[in-house]
C-alpha cells in the first residue's frame, strides 16, 4: 500500500493588486491634482498686487513656438485717457463693482431668455482679468462658473487700480501676438502708450474684444463709428485715480438754508463739506473751484483737513479710500499755498488730516 507524502510546500509567490486599487489611487491622484488646479489661481491672486504676471493665451503662444510681444508699462506711464476709454468701453461701473457687475449680468440674462443676442456679454474688467489669467477662452459654462467666484476673490485681495494695470498689459491687443497697450500702441499707430491721443485709445479700446478680426492699424467705418461712442463716453468719466467715495460723519454734515420755493426748501451744503465732496472726485476743474472757493470762505486749512480726516475714518473700507487720501494729501501739499498764502504749513495741515484719520490705525 503507497501512501503519498502530504505537499508541505508554501507558495512564495507575491499577492496580486487588485484592479480596483489602483483605479482608486488613480481617482484619489486625479482628484487632488484637480483641487490644486483650482486652488492655484487663489493663491497665486495675492502675489500679483507686486508681480507682473503673463496671461494663459501667452503661455501657450511661447508653449507653440509663436510670436509673444509684451513691454510690461507702469499705469502711471501709460495715457490716462487710455484707462478711461478701456472702462467706459469694457466695463462702465467698474470703480464701484465688488468684481461682477450684477445689473449688467442679469440684463444679460433676461436678454438671452427673451432671445435677444446682446451686442456684448456681461463681463467686467475684473472676470476678463480671471480669464486671462487663469482659465482659457471662448464660451463655456464650466469657465463661468470657475470665473465669477475668481473674480470676487480677485477684486478682493487686489486693487482695482493694479487690476486695471494688470489688464492694460497682458490683453491680447494685436493679430500677431501683441499683449499689452505698450505693443498695441506701437503696432496700431507707431507710438508709445504714453502718447496716445483721445481717438487713438478709443481705437485700442475699441479692437479689446477681437483684436484678431478688428484693426486699429486700419479701422473699418464701423469700427471708427464704435471709437467715436467710447470717446463721448470717456470724456464724461473720470480718470480711476480720482475716483474714491468718501462719507462725512452725520455731526458734521451741515447745510445752510437759502429759501422756501412752496413746499420745497433749498438748502446749501455748507463749504467745508463740499471741499470733502471735490477732494473725492479731484478733477482739474475741481481744483480751480476749491482754490477760488476756499479763499473766499476763509476756511481753515487745519479745520478742512481735520474734516476730510475725520471722512476717510467714517467711510466704509475700500481700496477707493486710498485715492482719497491722495487727494487730499496733493491738494494741501501742492495747491495749499496759493490757497492761504507763505504762512501756510503744509506738513503740519497734512499731520492733522492723518491724525484725524487714524492713518496709522487702519
Amino acid at each position: 500500500m503507497n501512501h503519498t507524502p502530504p505537499d508541505n510546500t508554501i507558495s512564495a509567490a507575491p499577492p496580486q493588486t487588485s484592479a480596483r486599487v489602483w483605479l482608486l489611487r488613480a481617482i484619489q491622484i486625479l482628484a487632488v491634482a484637480c483641487a490644486f488646479l483650482l486652488l492655484l489661481p487663489y493663491l497665486l491672486s495675492p502675489l500679483y498686487r507686486v508681480v507682473d504676471p503673463v496671461s494663459t493665451l501667452m503661455l501657450w503662444r511661447w508653449a507653440t513656438r509663436a510670436r509673444v510681444e509684451r513691454v510690461v508699462t507702469p499705469i502711471d506711464v501709460l495715457a490716462s485717457t487710455l484707462s478711461r476709454t478701456v472702462i467706459a468701453a469694457e466695463d462702465a461701473r467698474f470703480c464701484s463693482h465688488h468684481g461682477i457687475d450684477f445689473d449688467e449680468l442679469r440684463g444679460v440674462v433676461k436678454a438671452e431668455a427673451d432671445g435677444v443676442r446682446r451686442p456684448r456679454g456681461a463681463s467686467s474688467i475684473t472676470q476678463q482679468l480671471a480669464k486671462n489669467l487663469f482659465l482659457w477662452p471662448g464660451r463655456s459654462y464650466l469657465r463661468k462658473a470657475l470665473e465669477l467666484p475668481l473674480a470676487l476673490w480677485i477684486d478682493f485681495v487686489i486693487p482695482k487700480r493694479r487690476q486695471l494695470e494688470i489688464y492694460l498689459n497682458i490683453a491680447e491687443w494685436g493679430p500677431s501676438g501683441e499683449f499689452g497697450a505698450e505693443a498695441g500702441a506701437r503696432r496700431a499707430f507707431g507710438k508709445p502708450a504714453a502718447s496716445l491721443s483721445a481717438s487713438e485709445a478709443a481705437l485700442l479700446a475699441a479692437t479689446l474684444p477681437n483684436p484678431i478680426r478688428r484693426d486699429a492699424r486700419r479701422p473699418s467705418p464701423a469700427l471708427r463709428r464704435l471709437a467715436a461712442i467710447y470717446t463721448v463716453r470717456a470724456a464724461s468719466s473720470t480718470d480711476i485715480d480720482r475716483w474714491s467715495s468718501v462719507a462725512i460723519p452725520p455731526g458734521r454734515f451741515k447745510t445752510k438754508r437759502l429759501r422756501q420755493i412752496g413746499r420745497l426748501s433749498v438748502h446749501l451744503l455748507d463749504p467745508r463739506c463740499w471741499a470733502v465732496y471735490k477732494l473725492a472726485r479731484y478733477l482739474d476743474a475741481d481744483v480751480d473751484d476749491l482754490r477760488s472757493v476756499l479763499r473766499r470762505e476763509r476756511l481753515s486749512p487745519i479745520t478742512l483737513a481735520r474734516l476730510c480726516g475725520e471722512s476717510l475714518r467714517a467711510s466704509p473700507r475700500s481700496t477707493q479710500l486710498f485715492a482719497f487720501r491722495r487727494h487730499v494729501e496733493h491738494f494741501l501739499e501742492t495747491h495749499g499755498p496759493t490757497v492761504w498764502g507763505k504762512r501756510f504749513s503744509a506738513r503740519r495741515a497734512v499731520a492733522a488730516f492723518q491724525r484725524a484719520a487714524k492713518i496709522g490705525a487702519r
